[in-house]
């Protein structure tokens, strides 16, 4: 293919082969040129962001092409090629009117060739993958970047920016978002309730941006037994809502008969082998038996319990802890047991509940949970749930909800 065809008359155009007329088209412009793509962009490369093909041959007159940027204010970068269609190097709308505005910079600029002012670039091939460009190229200040494609053959393919760049990085990123906003919300419920013929429970979940790490996994077992799981990730966003989502996804297809501490011995594995400490999970593992209302417990690293007994609110402090799953080897789950009275509610959260702030800088206090939970006629689960986030919304106020709460509830009823 050659270039040079572009230089010729409309006419002279009309006689060219068809494999000419695919390369360029013509342009009511003196000197700029507007590269025709014969094939669209192939999804999943750089292709796919150019924002600009046009381009002047490198004799072109600086002034011309002033003018035909003046007459078209759209037009933010050009290619440079030589009569061969090889790129020679890139002109910004903006640097060159800068040029032009000095004082006598037109009739400097009339006196100079083209490539005296070009920007020396190195082009990128236009069949190279997206995310290997991106992890390539590298943003300077707050000033857009342009880049210019070539084919293998070292031919002009068009100009992208650094703001396409981030456009459509942000698309993928918003579409990710929704995906993973959509997979955890059919695992994290904000509000469920569950009761039995001798106790109940309840949790509910408030994600602060949409999606988190916060986690709560329900699992029955065999001989009247049922595991509850609260977990946190390190970190938030798309990350975590990964990490709880392959928690989800093992708890549900993992055999217990072999136990929970198999479990956690397990987890803790595949949480090492895939991030190597860089993602840990706090959490505690209830498993509670029906038949002697026992509760067995396995704290990984998360401590943050409570107990109301006789309409007396306090907070339990674990006998025995563990690490968080995912920072030590060798694992060797604790436990510890006590036996669930009528009317003991068991509470355990995520660290988002009392690390939440008011206007006033004060941290959400475990105590204020005493006026609903503590009541003379005692609240249903999810209904004291309700009246707890009622109460931890008005104490926020205008403060936004700094990190993901879970919060759980399990009682045993009267018999």
């Amino acid at each position: 293919m050659d270039f040079e065809v572009i230089d010729d008359l409309l006419e002279d155009a009309k006689s060219t082969s068809s494999d000419e007329k695919q390369v360029s088209t013509v342009t009511p412009f003196r000197v700029l040129k507007k590269l025709a793509v014969p094939n669209p962009p192939s999804e999943g490369t750089v292709s796919v962001l150019v924002s600009s093909i046009w381009y002047v041959y490198n004799n072109a007159s600086i002034l011309d092409l002033v003018d035909d940027l003046t007459e078209d204010q759209s037009i933010e970068a050009v290619g440079v090629v030589n009569g061969k269609g090889e790129i020679e190097g890139l002109i910004v709308r903006d640097h060159l009117l800068q040029m032009v505005g000095k004082p006598f910079g037109r009739d400097l600029l009339g006196r100079q060739k083209l490539e005296s002012i070009l920007m020396p670039v190195a082009p990128i091939d236009y069949s190279e993958s997206v995310f290997t460009v991106a992890d390539q190229i590298e943003q300077k200040g707050r000033s857009i970047q342009y880049y210019v494609l070539k084919d293998h053959e070292g031919k002009y393919r068009g100009i992208f920016s650094s703001w396409d760049m981030m456009v459509f990085l942000s698309g993928i990123t918003k579409n990710d978002l929704s995906l993973a906003r959509k997979i955890q919300n059919s695992l994290i419920y904000d509000m469920y309730h569950q009761q039995e013929k001798d106790f109940s429970f309840a949790f509910s979940s408030q994600m602060a941006k949409g999606i988190g790490g916060d986690f709560i996994g329900v699992k029955k077992l065999p001989n009247d037994r049922i595991l509850i799981s609260l977990c946190d990730v390190s970190g938030k966003g798309i990350a975590a809502a990964l990490i709880s989502s392959t928690i989800a996804g093992m708890l549900e297809s993992f055999n217990f008969e072999e136990g929970v501490k198999s479990f956690l011995i397990l987890l803790n594995s595949f949480l090492l082998k895939t991030f190597g400490s860089e993602r840990f999970v706090t959490g505690i593992f209830f498993e509670y038996d029906a038949s002697s209302f026992s509760v067995t417990v396995y704290d990984m690293g998360h401590s943050h319990l409570a107990f109301v007994r006789n309409r007396k609110l306090s907070p339990l402090k674990p006998p025995v802890t563990n690490p968080p799953l995912g920072i030590v080897e060798q694992l060797k789950p604790n436990r510890f047991q006590f036996s669930l009275q009528p009317n003991d509610i068991l509470i355990s959260y995520s660290d988002g509940l009392i690390e939440q702030e008011s206007p006033q800088g004060t941290s959400y206090s475990l105590s204020k949970l005493k006026p609903i939970l503590c009541a003379p006629e005692p609240l249903p689960l999810n209904a004291a749930i309700v009246r707890i986030w009622e109460d931890f919304h008005s104490f926020r106020g205008h403060v936004p909800q700094a990190d993901d709460v879970t919060l759980l509830l399990l009682t045993r009823s009267l018999t």
